[in-house]
């Protein structure tokens, strides 16, 4: 016969019971996929991170291209210093034209050099400073001075370039004879100069 009161209440009990809990799987179904998509999203991210993390690594690159410009640049300014040195030597074996002639090859080389070698340095020299980070402070600022000095030297040249001041020349301070001149000197300041750019960076 039929099923009493008691009866159809635990029975609408169990079927409530039975029906929040199938009511809970989509809310737990949905935790687990947001879950795994949370951990998939993750693993997505890493190679993004990777990436990111080398993006500096083609300014250091530019760096090294940098310096090797400076010592490529660096060579050929010291192969102008002693060709300076030598041919105004040579020069002064012939008889010396009154006008400066002996030395006017050796000046228009020097000036060609000026613009393919010394300024290219130059400019080469304070990209490299203004980009090269030092965690010395002392080191960094005798760096960033190069620059400065460099402009000095090229400054001092250009000067005695233009009174073709070939001749030979004894440096009263440190004792040093210059075949070639006072040209030759500043030439060697600028060498000098890059060299100890080099050795900072």
């Amino acid at each position: 016969k039929g099923v009493g009161f008691m009866g159809r209440s635990m029975l609408l009990l169990v079927a409530l019971a039975a029906g929040a809990s199938a009511l809970q799987l989509p809310a737990t179904a949905r935790s687990a996929s947001y879950a795994q998509l949370s951990r998939r999203r993750m693993l997505e991210c890493v190679p993004f991170v990777a990436v990111s993390a080398a993006v500096p690594l083609p300014a250091i690159a530019a760096d090294g291209r940098k310096l090797d410009e400076i010592k490529v640049l660096y060579a050929k300014a010291r192969e102008l210093r002693a060709y300076v040195r030598s041919t105004a030597a040579n020069r002064r074996l012939f008889p010396m034209d009154p006008a400066g002639g002996n030395y006017v090859n050796i000046a228009n080389t020097v000036k060609r050099g000026q613009k393919e070698v010394l300024l290219p340095l130059q400019a080469a020299i304070i990209a490299a400073a203004a980009a090269t980070p030092l965690s010395d402070d002392e080191k960094k600022r005798s760096l960033d001075l190069q620059p400065q000095l460099m402009k000095g030297h090229l400054s001092e040249l250009d000067y005695y370039l233009k009174k073709a001041s070939f001749e030979e020349y004894k440096s009263k301070t440190t004792g040093d004879t210059y075949p070639g001149g006072k040209v030759e000197r500043e030439l060697e300041e600028v060498c000098d100069t890059a060299g100890d750019f080099l050795l900072l960076s």
